[in-house]
């Protein structure tokens, strides 16, 4: 998504990322025995989880990017378990235990340990918005998770994956037509069109499928519990590909967090142990 941003406006990305997304997924659909319709008296609640994301959670995200680095918004994002445990519990009355809460307020120790750290001011310009802009998708996540999971014993991972590329698309043509009348278009640079693609291919399609599948598997607070490998990987990344720096501050944040939610997963774990042996 950072290399994508360099040379192409931040919803532009979004859009192209979708339509190549919706082209593979409506390809194996075609191609597919299994032809699953939508009822009309869901299309409500599918188009709101639609808008959270990847509508409104690839907008926070797209334009936090560009005013933070890879690193803090991965580690941010890594927030997004706990912030699901607490959506589910309220939503869909999925149950909250003291062990959430106590990593709740763990996880957001850390949070405020990675933003309190300084960055060097040539590499990003206002850090503060562009943390508060991730932690707005964080919420999206969030919220996107927990009503996925109580459409996934509606519809399969597939269809909502599908149904979820067409309204991206959608959402975001006026979104990019808006964008372009202000901001116009640059000829992209050969590694943001490739970047684009990636996106498309891994992001948008398997990507998706990957997650939508998880959900329909396992409880929502659990199935985001794999977010806190994001800024693992992100951090390793990018320094090696964006050359961003990694300060001792952020590595104590992203430990805590990480932390935190591995106490949340293996509590989950040990108590459905427990439950399978009554």
């Amino acid at each position: 998504m950072k290399i994508a941003l360099e040379s192409i406006n931040p919803l532009t990305v979004v859009l192209s990322r979708y339509i190549i997304g919706a082209l593979i997924l409506h390809l194996i659909y075609y191609f597919s025995k299994v032809k699953e319709k939508i009822r009309r008296e869901d299309l409500f609640g599918l188009v709101l989880l639609c808008i959270l994301e990847p509508g409104l959670f690839f907008i926070f995200d797209a334009y936090g990017l560009k005013f933070t680095t890879a690193v803090r918004a991965s580690i941010l994002l890594s927030t997004i378990p706990i912030l699901t445990a607490l959506t589910a519990a309220v939503i869909i009355k999925e149950k909250l235990t003291a062990l959430k809460l106590l990593t709740t307020l763990g996880s957001v120790a850390g949070v405020l340990l990675v933003m309190s750290s300084k960055e060097n001011p040539a590499s990003g310009s206002n850090y503060l918005l562009g943390d508060l802009l991730i932690l707005g998708a964080c919420i999206s996540a969030a919220f996107y998770t927990t009503f996925a999971r109580r459409m996934s014993f509606k519809y399969s991972f597939f269809t909502i994956t599908r149904f979820q590329s067409l309204v991206a698309i959608i959402f975001f043509l006026p979104l990019v037509a808006g964008e372009i009348a202000i901001k116009g278009i640059q000829m992209p640079k050969t590694s943001s069109i490739g970047g684009v693609i990636y996106l498309g291919v891994a992001g948008s399609a398997l990507g998706y499928l990957l997650l939508n599948y998880t959900i329909s598997r396992l409880s929502a607070a659990n199935s985001a519990i794999f977010a806190n490998l994001i800024p693992v990987v992100t951090m390793i990344l990018s320094a090696l590909i964006l050359a961003e720096a990694i300060g001792i501050r952020k590595i104590f944040g992203l430990l805590i967090i990480i932390s935190f939610i591995f106490i949340l997963s293996w509590g989950e774990h040990i108590n459905d142990l427990r439950a399978s042996k009554r």
